[in-house]
This record gives C-alpha cells, structure tokens and sequence, in this order.
C-alpha cells in the first residue's frame, strides 16, 4: 500500500487483547480525513486470568495475518502491554497508548506475571514512535520504567450514551426535582474501589439513598455483600449509561471512590465522564488524577462525608456536560493519532 502523502486516507491497525478498548471498535471515518480499522484480535477475551495465554494462542496461529495486516497500514496504535510480536514492523508508525498500571492488577499479582509484563511493555515501549498515558501520575510512572521523557498524558475517555442535546435536555428535565440520591457505577472487586469508605459515606447520609450499578470480576467478598445490604443502598446489578441514564427520577451526584492502592493511584476513572454528561458533580475519593477537573470535588477518605454540607443546584448541569463531551473517544483518538 502506497503510504500517504498528507494527513487523509491513514491506514490505521488498531490492536488490543485486554477485551475492551476505550474506542470504537467498528470501522469509521474521522473527519473525512483518517480511515481507522478497528481491530480486537482476541475479541471479549474471556476471564482475566486467560489473558496472557489466550494472547500467545492467538499469536502462534494468526501471526501471518497480523503482520500482513500491519503492513499495509501507516499507524499501528496498541493497547495492549502483554501483544510485543510486531516490533519490527517496518516503516509502520507505532504508538503504544497505556492505559492502566496493569502491573498492579490482580491477574498480574505474582511476581513472575508482573515481572514478564512489564518486559512486555518495555519492549513496545522501547520501540514506539509515540507513547501516552491515561494520567499524569501514570505519564511520570511510565516515563521513568522505559526511560522515556516523552510520554503523553491523554486522559481517558468514553463513548457518550447520547448527543450532548439529549444529555443536556434530560438534566434540564430534573432540575426541579428534590432526591438526596447519590449514583455509584463500577466493577465492584476491592482492589479498584474502597468500599469501608463507601459505607462510611452511606452510614453518614442515612436520609440519602445510594445507587448502585456494577458486578465484582473477582467474586464477591463480605464487605461487598455488608455495604450492599444496608438499609439506604439499592442495588441495581449491571447496566448501561444509558439504562442509568433512563431512571425517572435522576441523581444529585456520581460518586467515584477508588481503593488506597498503587492501582487507583495510577487510575483514570472513566465514570467521571458518564457522571458529568448526566449533568451532576462528582465526589471523588483515593482519585489524585481528577484533580482540576471542572466538576469534580476531591473528599478525604478519613474525614467528614455528610453531603448536606455541599450545594447541589442544578444550575450548573451544562458546564458538567461540556466537560464531559470535551472528552470523548472521539477527542481523544483525535489527540492521540495527531488528526
């Protein structure tokens, strides 16, 4: 394939094996200017522990076609730490975008798992043209691991579950509406959120009811099961932004709250996103790299939790929903391929 001369019709592979990825994974065109071929090469990988294995199964029997595939292409983005079988790709340019500590994962806790992970990711990084992060804490963490003063925060980001229209005029809608609800969404495993906190918050705000949409990965643990089952947390199992979005009554507030762990240090919370773009203020706890986020209120996780001490007009709803959508996937591929 003949490379391009200028910034239109860019062949792009996009490679990940982790089972998700913070873009879309159908082909589209940006812009009408970057053609983007969206690739999962292990798609909906399965149970976490299976990752590295299902990785070098994939490899063994799909190699060919990889390389083929990255040939004919001008940029490879990868997400992928554990995928290193394409460094001598040529003139192909590569970006390695990381988006987590994975090291600091449950699937990797065994020394020998971290330590062949991090060679993995060392090697890609060596290699690349262009490296990103999804924090800064995690950009300076990087950088000093690969030896690298070059990498590039690019903050997380997600798909919207509607256009900013619709987003703006369903907050709108529940502006008048008196709650005392707090909205809390995430995977529910104790190495990513710091549930006595939680407990804390709800045992302190027992006239406020508190949401709760998501599933442990890793099982359910007695804690879990103790700050679902009081009297003042509803629990809603799984859904989506949208499905949250969809309830009549609406919300005051999101509430992010991650463990006290290497993990969340690094983290990049994508839910502050789904939170502003309903038009509500976030409450973030143990999340060092939301800090400066318009709508974001940092809290201690020792300290005092009663909300009635913070103001929760509505008024602000469109500001809330700009900054959500000054932060999209599409924002961030934009920053991150240079379109």
């Amino acid at each position: 394939m003949a490379r391009a001369a200028a910034r239109d019709n860019w062949a792009v592979t996009y490679i990940e094996t982790l089972g998700w990825s913070p873009f879309p994974k159908t082909a589209r065109v940006i812009d009408d200017t970057t053609v983007v071929r969206m690739r999962n090469i292990i798609p909906f990988a399965g149970k976490a522990m299976c990752r590295p294995s299902r990785a070098i199964n994939w490899a063994a029997t799909n190699m060919g076609k990889l390389r083929k595939e990255i040939n004919s292409s001008d940029i490879v983005l990868a997400f992928d730490p554990l995928w290193n079988g394409f460094m001598d790709s040529g003139n192909t340019k590569l970006i390695y975008d990381c988006l987590d500590a994975y090291e600091f994962q449950p699937q990797y806790s065994r020394t020998m798992s971290a330590k062949a992970l991090k060679k993995s990711e060392l090697r890609i990084a060596t290699a690349a043209h262009q490296l990103f992060t999804s924090s800064p804490l995690l950009s300076s963490k990087k950088a000093s691991d690969w030896g690298r003063a070059d990498v590039q925060t690019a903050r997380g980001a997600i798909e919207p579950w509607a256009n900013q229209a619709e987003c703006e005029h369903r907050a709108k809608s529940l502006t008048g509406i008196t709650k005392k609800r707090a909205l809390f969404v995430s995977a529910l495993d104790e190495y990513k959120i710091d549930l006595p906190s939680l407990a804390r918050m709800a045992r302190q705000n027992c006239d406020w009811e508190f949401v709760v949409y998501g599933q442990p990965v890793f099982g359910w643990s007695s804690n879990l099961n103790l700050f679902l089952s009081m009297p003042n947390v509803t629990y809603r199992g799984r859904a989506s932004i949208a499905q949250v979005a969809a309830d009549p009554i609406g919300y005051d507030l999101g509430i992010v709250c991650l463990s006290r762990s290497e993990y969340s240090r690094y983290s990049f919370p994508l839910k502050t996103w789904d939170y502003l773009s309903l038009g509500i203020p976030v409450f973030a706890i143990n999340a060092p790299s939301l800090e400066g986020i318009d709508g974001v209120k940092s809290m201690s996780p020792t300290g005092d939790a009663r909300l009635a001490d913070y103001d929760f007009s509505r008024h602000n709803f469109r500001r809330y929903i700009e900054t959500a959508f000054a932060n999209t996937s599409e924002q961030r591929w934009k920053l991150v391929s240079g379109s």
